[in-house]
């Protein structure tokens, strides 16, 4: 019988139930010379001994020989080597610069670390007499021994500890535990007793074990446990409100109730209240002050509630403060509270506003100034001035502003400076105010302008009907001229034409007004040659001027020419003196004839 394969198989389930313990961390297929990455270490695999060993490399230095089927443990890791597959499809790979394929390989990787717990389980609510029994389990759950095991745990000075085990250490309520060795699977407990001093619960919140696993360190932190003390009396302070505005009423109450079966409770009441704070709301039983005090009793089972209503009408911060002392069973409780109540008034809101933030120098802008009141009282003496670099301080004065009331404190517009270049100027609205009772408070806003210097520009436009022309043609040439600046603008156009040019109709100077973006036609003239023009370029000069800041000349050429090529001018044959006379007398011979023809 072979026994190899049984003897696989067995060491297979061995090896499945090692690494049941252990925190999965890789669990994939890879190939020869693959880098990969588990946490902070960097790994490569081969395949030996006919693939029947991995070979792992981590790391720089670190080598493990896995055989197949197997683990190979280190303190902290565990390494397995689960097969290879090949299936040409979905693994293996074809190896290059042949016709072979290499074999995916089945790597898992395993974190060895203590899979340790510690809890505490303790009486959760005891009488003020009685004690609580407090015991401190700690299990080793996973497949690693721990050693050095140390526990340690303060106890608060609530409690006394009435009892310990042996085992356990006491120095100034500090308890302690250890033990050398706790191996994989086992679990050990302790005790300790605690009895309350007050009726105060007992939190247990600082136990913690430190163990140690290959010579490094680990810790367990126990959650927090509170044994609840019950008490014969219960007493509750509160304020409804702690944020409050001026003149608004927030109300104190006190309650205290006898949970006592038997036993009568007394109660002296103290409740100091500061200055500036008064008091809206008193029970008839309390005598108005600024120490109020009150002594009382209460039988089993009964309760009672102090409530008192107060406000103040100044802006503060103020400290209210209850000191009381109830006596039970012989024994003395105090009750002591602190109250910090704000009473805060809401302020003015001031606005100021800009019709424009951005405009170009000499443009219209206006300023404007709010005052809101979201309060319930009015606030005077309302001063302030608007200032910036623009202009002179504006200076503002108002009486009052009534509750919900929005109140339009300045409205003024300017014109804007001349920048030489893009400015951001900032405008400022500062003042003070008063509160109905001589509280003065300070507000400020800001907003700003952006001046940009304006632009001047002009675009003009001619046209002539031709450029080309002969002695005696005419010319028409029509002007236009176009604002491209960013404002309005004075402008005058003049013609300059070079003789012999001659105008025959027509306008050539002329002063308009353009606005922004306007294109408006000056003037059209017509020109002449004259026939004893000399061939050559003439030109016609546009002379634009603004305010004597702008000028601008446009210039076209035209050609004259001496002769038309394309088509030469007819010439006359000259004619002779004799036949001149000759035409005149045959004109006056042949009107001669017409009226001897009229009387025949």
């Amino acid at each position: 019988m072979n026994m190899k394969p049984i003897l696989l198989i067995l060491l297979l389930i061995i090896s499945s139930i090692n690494v049941l313990a252990f925190e999965k961390l890789f669990d994939e297929y890879v190939y020869t010379l693959d880098t990969f990455q588990v946490e902070d270490d960097i790994y490569y695999v081969l395949l030996a001994n006919n693939e029947e060993v991995l070979v792992l490399h981590k790391n720089e230095f670190d080598v493990f020989y896995v055989y197949n089927g197997t683990c190979e443990d280190t303190p902290f890791y565990q390494y397995c080597f689960m097969g290879t597959k090949l299936d040409y499809n979905d693994y293996g790979r074809p190896i290059p610069n042949t016709l072979l394929w290499e074999p995916a390989i089945k790597v898992q990787i395993f974190s060895k670390k203590p899979s340790v717990t510690v809890s505490r389980s303790v009486d959760s609510e005891i009488n003020r007499d009685g004690k609580a029994t407090v015991t401190v389990t700690i299990n080793n759950n996973g497949e690693l021994d721990i050693r050095n095991l140390v526990f340690e745990e303060i106890v608060p000075g609530k409690a006394i500890i009435q009892y310990m085990d042996s085992s356990l250490q006491e120095v100034n309520n500090h308890i302690s535990w250890s033990r050398g060795l706790l191996q994989t699977g086992d679990s050990v407990s302790f005790i300790y007793t605690l009895k309350p001093t007050s009726y105060d619960s007992i939190v247990l919140d600082n136990g913690t074990l430190a163990y140690e696993y290959e010579d490094s360190e680990f810790t367990e932190e126990l959650s927090s446990t509170t044994i609840k003390i019950n008490s014969p009396f219960s007493v509750q302070s509160l304020i409804d409100k702690l944020n409050v505005g001026v003149g608004e009423t927030f109300t104190y109450k006190f309650t205290a109730t006898n949970d006592d079966w038997d036993d009568r409770m007394s109660i002296d009441f103290n409740l100091t209240i500061p200055d500036d704070v008064e008091i809206v709301e008193l029970p008839s039983e309390l005598t108005e002050s600024k120490n109020i005090t009150h002594d009382f009793s209460l039988q089993p089972e009964e309760s009672k509630t102090i409530t008192i209503k107060m406000k103040s009408e100044l802006e503060r911060t103020y400290n209210i403060k209850i000191s009381s002392v109830m006596t039970i069973r012989d024994e003395i409780l105090e009750h002591d509270k602190n109250f910090s109540v704000n009473v805060t008034i809401p302020k003015l809101i001031p606005e100021i506003t800009i019709s424009k933030t951005e405009v170009f120098e000499g443009g219209p802008y206006t300023i404007s100034a709010f005052m809101e009141n979201p309060a319930e009282v009015s606030f005077y003496e309302i001063s302030g001035m608007i200032m910036s670099p623009l202009f002179e301080t504006k200076n503002i004065h108002f009486a009052v502003v009534d509750p919900g009331e929005k109140k339009r404190l300045f409205d003024e517009s300017f014109k804007a400076a001349p920048v030489d270049e893009i400015e951001t100027y900032n405008i400022t609205f500062r003042g003070s105010y008063r509160s109905p009772n001589f509280q003065f408070f300070n507000y400020e806003e800001k907003t700003s302008i952006k001046i940009k210097p304006v632009t001047i520009g002009f675009d003009i436009q001619k046209s002539l009907s031709k450029t080309d022309v002969y002695p005696r043609e005419e010319i028409t040439v029509n002007v236009k001229v176009k604002n491209l600046g960013q404002k309005i603008s004075i402008v005058s156009l003049e013609e300059e034409i070079q003789e012999p040019l001659e105008v025959i109709s027509g306008l050539t100077q002329k002063t308009l007004t353009l606005d922004i973006g306007a294109e408006e036609e000056f003037y059209i003239y017509k020109l002449r040659v004259p026939l004893e023009t000399v061939q050559g370029v003439y030109s016609l000069k546009t002379h634009l001027n603004h305010e004597d800041i702008v000028t601008k000349i446009e210039e076209v050429n035209i050609t004259v020419r001496e002769n038309k090529t394309e088509k030469p001018p007819e010439i006359e044959p000259e004619i002779t003196e004799k036949e001149e006379e000759k035409e005149k007398k045959g004109f006056f011979r042949g009107i001669l004839d017409f009226f001897i023809g009229l009387f025949k």
